[in-house]
């Protein structure tokens, strides 16, 4: 999985990598499975801020996470390290832990970190009050090398800042790590925690939606933005939680937040993990859609699909779930990755939530009904694209 030009592996297909732990934490829940529930269930956990609607922004719409036990996988000062930090950490040792992993200690072990906005929200406390006690923790790196120091991973260490595909591209790399025999164990994670800053700032750009999202449908009208944090543990193995296939990356090479329209990009993106999977569209049997609900990424995205599967494009189930968990930015390609292998465990097709004002532009079987069986159903594709132009593919095995 050692990509070349475009995310290609000029080497050809190397061994896959076995997924041995997951975990996630989203406002639908904490874990995989839970969050599949809500998913299938068409139970949004997006809910209105009444904070934000007194500031006066366009959308005071938001998925925060509730609290939840961090005192079981954090303790002493970890508690109150600031909230990325301990996002960051609770995804890796949960995943550990459902790798069966009494630890991941050593030389031996590899953390890459995924995330768009880093620790913004100790940036942000600083600027409001300079003796803030988590100033000196702002950095986009800080919340890694918490992580890392408490986890005990002395190889290497990496952060990974690519917009809304962080997480999608940590993994990538985390698994490149792996294939190419530099560790013998890598954590992916993907992180962000919600913060008002950012918030203002998609506001200001017209992205956010007043309304549940309605991806792939003509009266989408933008994002709601999410928070939570996903961790995968990688290995040369058969992977208890399943394998990753291949991956692919790309670049759009065309505006600083616009994708470009025609998908060319995605379309890069996914030929690239297909190439690296020595698997074909005919193979791919489940997509896991970036699926923003703005009108541009969801055309384009469409368009790319189209473009690199063919044919087959009009006969896979597509789906999103960020009208349920809100868009986790960094953490959205890892979350939306670990339950798509919940689903595909399942052999289930997850639906989307939106609306039924079809689009032309987006024509293709985007699940909008109920959950569907997929009997047969054994590799997914997983797509993700941020700001910058930055897209990532993952083909994904249930096991």
């Amino acid at each position: 999985m050692t990509p070349g030009p475009a995310g290609l592996n000029n080497a050809g297909p190397l061994e896959p990598v076995g997924i041995e732990g997951v975990s996630a934490i989203s406002a639908a829940g904490v874990g995989a499975a839970a969050i599949l529930e809500e998913v299938l269930a068409k139970r949004s956990a997006i809910r209105e801020s009444p904070e934000l609607a007194a500031l006066g922004f366009k959308s005071a719409l938001v998925a925060r996470v509730e609290a939840f036990a961090e005192e079981r996988w954090l303790s002493g000062e970890e508690l109150a390290a600031p909230r990325p930090h301990r996002m960051v950490l609770c995804a890796a040792r949960m995943a550990i832990e459902d790798a069966g992993l009494g630890s991941a200690r050593g030389a031996n072990s590899a953390l890459v970190v995924g995330t768009s906005s880093g620790a913004m929200t100790e940036l942000v406390g600083h600027l409001r009050d300079p003796e803030h006690a988590g100033s000196r923790e702002a950095s986009y790196f800080a919340p890694m090398a918490f992580a890392a120091r408490a986890l005990g991973i002395a190889g290497p260490v990496q952060t990974v800042s690519s917009a809304c595909a962080s997480g999608a591209i940590a993994l990538c790399l985390a698994a490149d790590l792996v294939a190419c025999g530099s560790v013998d164990l890598a954590i992916a994670v993907g992180y962000d925690a919600w913060c008002d800053f950012v918030h203002a700032g998609f506001d200001a750009l017209g992205a956010l939606s007043p309304r549940i999202p309605t991806p792939f449908r003509a009266d989408r009208s933008g994002l709601v933005l999410g928070e939570g944090a996903a961790a995968v543990v990688l290995r040369r193995s058969a992977g208890r939680r399943g394998r990753l296939l291949g991956a692919g990356m790309s670049g759009d090479a065309r505006h600083i937040t616009a994708p470009d329209r025609e998908g060319a990009g995605v379309s890069r993106a996914i030929r690239a993990a297909l190439a690296d999977s020595g698997r074909t569209a005919r193979d791919i049997d489940l997509v896991s859609a970036h699926g923003t609900g703005t009108v541009h990424n969801d055309a384009m995205e469409s368009r790319g699909i189209k473009d690199a599967l063919g044919e087959r494009a009009r006969e896979i189930p597509i789906h999103t779930i960020k009208p349920i968990v809100g868009h986790t930015l960094g953490a959205a390609g890892l979350i939306e990755a670990v339950v798509t292998l919940a689903a595909m465990s399942r052999r289930v097709g997850p639906p989307t939530l939106t609306s039924d004002a079809v689009d032309p532009d987006c024509d293709l079987d985007y699940t909008t009904g109920e959950p569907i069986e997929l009997p047969r159903a054994r590799t997914a594709l997983k797509l993700s694209s941020g700001f910058g132009g930055s897209n990532a593919a993952l083909v994904l095995e249930a096991p």
